[in-house]
């Protein structure tokens, strides 16, 4: 990740200016300031300045839900919201990379967003490890895409469409995860089957 903020956002405003596809390491340095060199040392290409951005989205939600009190729930809150806030200033930019619709873009998304979202998670106290980690980090994935998306269409300037949306999406959450667990003892805690009841026995002949 590159140590100057500064240079992610040049690149975020360039990409916010010109589009994604038209963003290149030239026009970048001269809104730095920098040589193209410099530049590229730092963030080399728009997909870099993509991945820096996510991993800087990840560190500020996981920063945010480890300060945090209160439930799972709570922090998982004020992580996600602290980095809907650090992406508020690039709404632009961030119409222009959806906009785009570059296939190499969802695959690196994946990756950096799976990443800082796995470290978010385990930072709010959420079981990340094993099958049912797996299902847990599919199911965070899935909730976060969709509050993106209201995000994407939030023009209130504290989001509180966005607040409303998560806060419903990690209240669903976790009642479903309740439930699960409610069902888990209950089928804990039935007595065993006996099984099939013994054929009798032959009469005597």
């Amino acid at each position: 990740m590159s140590g100057d903020p500064a240079v992610l956002e040049a690149w975020l405003a360039v990409i916010a200016r010109d589009g994604w596809r038209a963003a290149v390491p030239e026009a970048a340095a001269a809104q730095a300031g920098l040589s193209v060199g410099g530049l590229m040392a730092e963030v080399a290409d728009r997909y870099d300045a993509l991945a820096t951005l996510l991993r800087t989205l990840g560190q500020a939600s996981a920063r945010a839900a480890a300060q945090a009190t209160g439930s799972v729930r709570e922090r998982l809150f004020d992580g996600i919201m602290a980095g809907f806030d650090r992406l508020q200033p690039h709404r632009a930019a961030v119409a222009a990379i959806v906009a785009a619709r570059d296939p190499a873009v969802p695959p690196l998304v994946a990756v950096e967003g799976v990443a800082a979202l796995r470290r978010l998670a385990a930072v709010a106290g959420v079981p990340v490890s094993g099958p049912l980690g797996a299902l847990r980090m599919a199911a965070l994935a899935g909730l976060l895409a969709r509050v993106f998306q209201v995000w994407r269409d939030d023009h209130t300037p504290d989001m509180s469409r966005t607040m409303a949306e998560l806060d419903r999406r990690l209240a669903e959450a976790e009642r479903v995860a309740q439930e699960g667990l409610r069902a888990a003892f209950r089928r804990a805690s039935d007595p065993p089957d006996p099984g099939p009841a013994p054929a009798p026995d032959p009469p005597a002949g």
